[in-house]
């Protein structure tokens, strides 16, 4: 079932809740609460324990993004779904920067609209290093995100990308094995 929250204060503080600290799981897809409130992601936090975070379908802005990687409660996730969440590639890239997921392995940021900027900075952020599945469909590599995602050091780990738009020849070319 689905809960309504009005704002982006009680989403963040669903996230950073001590009172959860046995949630493993959360998702918020689709709640039109809006981008995760900075400032209350920043506050008082639970444990990382939280391994998957599914926010589809509600906006964000760059600084809540920002504020989502860099938060002490997300740390741990494993799989991290930022769908359809209108982020822009300024968005993408304070995102990137303020990454410090110590073993996210499934990073899905389907059909936000950035484009070359935003992959780009995903590209040269270590926020890949454990990344195995990555989707960024109804994004716009271009051909400068694709030259930038074939020679980033960070995508050893990489099992499958899911891409489409400007630069997917290059990028099947290269990544042939984990693109379908």
């Amino acid at each position: 079932s689905s809960c309504d929250l009005t704002d982006g204060v009680a989403a963040a503080e669903l996230i950073v809740s001590p009172k959860l600290e046995a949630l493993t799981v959360l998702r918020l897809d689709s709640n039109g609460f809006g981008a995760p409130d900075p400032g209350a992601l920043a506050g008082k936090c639970r444990a990382p324990g939280l391994r998957a975070l599914f926010l589809n379908n509600n906006p964000m802005t760059v600084e809540s993004a920002g504020a989502l990687a860099a938060c002490p409660a997300v740390r741990g996730l494993w799989y991290l779904s930022l769908a359809a969440c209108n982020l822009t590639s300024a968005a993408i890239e304070q995102f990137a920067r303020a990454a410090q997921f110590d073993s996210l392995t499934v990073l899905d940021l389907a059909h936000n609209g950035f484009g070359p900027e935003g992959v780009k900075a995903l590209a040269a952020s270590p926020l890949l290093a454990r990344v195995q599945w990555l989707n960024i469909m109804g994004n716009d590599p271009g051909q400068t995100g694709a030259k930038a995602l074939i020679a980033s050091p960070h995508l050893g780990a990489l099992n499958f990308l899911n891409a489409n738009g400007r630069g997917l020849a290059a990028l099947r070319a290269h990544f042939k094995k984990v693109m379908q």
